[in-house]
């Protein structure tokens, strides 16, 4: 008896991590899911608000002050302004937090304003050259990385939608998905640079295959 208790606790310990890792990846793989399509949804309900498309919805990049540093107030009152007009109204969320940021073992990755979602999302909205929208489908829990627990989106405006999407009439998808041709390419992206790991997995209906090159 104790031996057959033994070779069970082994076989156990084996597979235990496995169904862990396999569990996360479907749980995330769903939240990427839905938060792709809340953001998608979001957009066009901000449009028929608004009755103006986002790919004209203000946005003036990154503010600096006079010495061309950036001006942390002023960047902190546009982040905030451009979810409150457009976002708010249209988007199920608990909490907003105005000069919020993403940290990791102590280093500040993304600041802009922090949305908090109900299902335990916090997505956080950066003006620069596009408006990058972060997911972290984990909160605030670490580890905070890009390609495991966050992952990157962009809302771009006129200007900027054919350079980063390759479709001057799209204002809203993954990381730069102009730059990506193939499947094989789309991984080699991934691996080279985190923030492309939102267009991988897209292209793969947002499931993370074995050959994903981050451990969740």
């Amino acid at each position: 008896m104790l031996i057959t208790l033994g070779i069970i606790g082994v076989v156990a310990a084996m597979t235990m991590p496995a169904l862990i890792a396999n569990t996360k990846k479907s749980e995330y793989g769903s939240k990427l899911k839905k938060v792709y399509s809340s953001l998608s949804q979001a957009v066009l309900l901000a449009e028929n608000n608004t009755g103006m498309s986002s790919l004209d919805w203000g946005r003036n990049g990154m503010i600096q002050d006079e010495s061309g540093e950036f001006d942390e107030v002023l960047n902190d009152s546009e982040n905030y302004n451009f979810f409150m007009t457009y976002f708010a109204p249209v988007l199920n969320y608990t909490a907003v937090e105005k000069g919020g940021y993403i940290e990791s073992d102590g280093e500040e990755l993304f600041h802009g304003t922090k949305v908090y979602l109900s299902d335990g999302i916090v997505l956080t909205f950066t003006n620069g050259t596009c408006f990058d929208i972060v997911a972290d489908l984990n909160g605030n829990k670490r580890p905070n990385l890009e390609g495991r627990d966050i992952y990157r989106f962009l809302l771009c405006s006129r200007e900027n939608a054919k350079a980063y999407f390759g479709n001057k009439n799209q204002s809203f998808g993954t990381y730069i998905p102009r730059a990506v041709t193939s499947r094989d390419d789309a991984l080699k992206k991934c691996k080279e640079n985190a923030a492309y790991c939102s267009t991988l997995l897209i292209r793969d209906n947002w499931e993370f295959k074995d050959d994903y090159p981050y451990r969740l």
